[in-house]
C-alpha cells in the first residue's frame, strides 16, 4: 500500500478518494489505486505507464484436485458461491445452445440449471449438458468440465461438441459430492441400507 494519508475510505476499506494508494515496494513510486470499500466492486487501477506486462511460466495443469463446495450453506440457503459460479456457467451454456432447447436430467445439475433453462430455451433443437472431466468419461454434446483452479482454463475434452466450464469447486461437488442420505451404511446396518441421519441439507427455496 501507499502512504497512510492516501488510504482513506468509508466503512471497511479504501476507495482512492485521496489519489493513488498503491506504491512500488522497491522504489516507492505511485503505481495505482486499490478500491475495496464496502458496496464497491473490488478492483485495482494502474496508472498509465507505471507497470508493464511480463509473461511468467504457467503452473502445470495436470493436477485438477480441488475440494468441492457444498451447494447448501449450514444456514439452509443456497451457497452464494454456487449462485455466482452457476450463473456464469449458465450464461456460457445458453451461448453454446444457439437458442435451442436444453434438457437436463434429474439431480443436482437439474436443480441448479433447470429452472432458468426452462424459461429461456425456446428453439426446437434439444441438447443435453453432461458432466465430464477428470475421472469421468468424455461427453458427446455439451460437456460440463471443471475450470482449472489456478489457470482458469477449462479441462480439455476431445469428445465434446461444446464445453462449458463451471468453477472447479462446484464441478467437483456436481460430479462426486454426496448427500449423507445417499452414503452407504457399514458396520451396524446391512449392506445396501442407506443412512437417513443426519439428513442432507435442503434449501428453503428453488435455486
Amino acid at each position: 500500500m501507499g502512504p497512510p494519508e492516501r488510504c482513506d475510505g468509508y466503512c471497511y476499506g479504501v476507495d482512492g478518494r485521496d489519489g493513488p494508494n498503491l506504491a512500488c515496494a522497491r522504489c516507492g513510486l505511485e503505481v495505482g489505486t486499490r478500491i475495496d470499500d464496502c458496496s464497491r466492486w473490488q478492483e485495482v487501477r494502474f496508472l498509465s505507464g507505471s507497470v508493464r506486462f511480463e509473461p511468467s511460466e504457467e503452473p502445470p495443469v495436470d493436477d485438477w484436485t480441488v475440494e468441492g463446495i457444498p451447494p447448501v450453506d449450514p444456514s439452509g440457503v443456497w451457497s452464494p458461491y454456487w449462485e455466482a459460479a452457476v450463473g456464469d456457467a449458465l450464461a456460457r451454456l445458453l451461448a453454446v445452445s444457439g437458442g435451442g432447447t436444453i434438457a437436463v436430467k434429474d439431480g443436482l445439475v437439474a436443480d441448479v440449471f433447470g429452472p432458468a433453462l426452462a424459461l429461456l430455451s425456446s428453439g426446437p433443437r434439444c441438447r443435453e449438458p453432461v458432466l465430464a472431466g477428470p475421472g469421468l468419461p468424455d461427453a458427446g454434446d455439451i460437456a460440463l468440465v471443471p475450470r482449472h483452479p489456478v489457470t482458469g482454463r477449462p479441462c480439455p475434452r476431445s469428445g465434446a461438441t461444446d464445453v462449458v466450464p463451471p468453477a472447479a469447486e462446484v464441478w467437483t461437488w456436481l460430479a462426486f459430492g454426496h448427500d449423507p442420505v445417499t452414503a452407504t451404511v457399514s458396520g451396524v446396518m446391512p449392506a445396501g441400507v442407506l443412512r437417513d441421519d443426519p439428513l442432507p441439507k435442503h434449501p428453503g427455496g428453488p435455486f
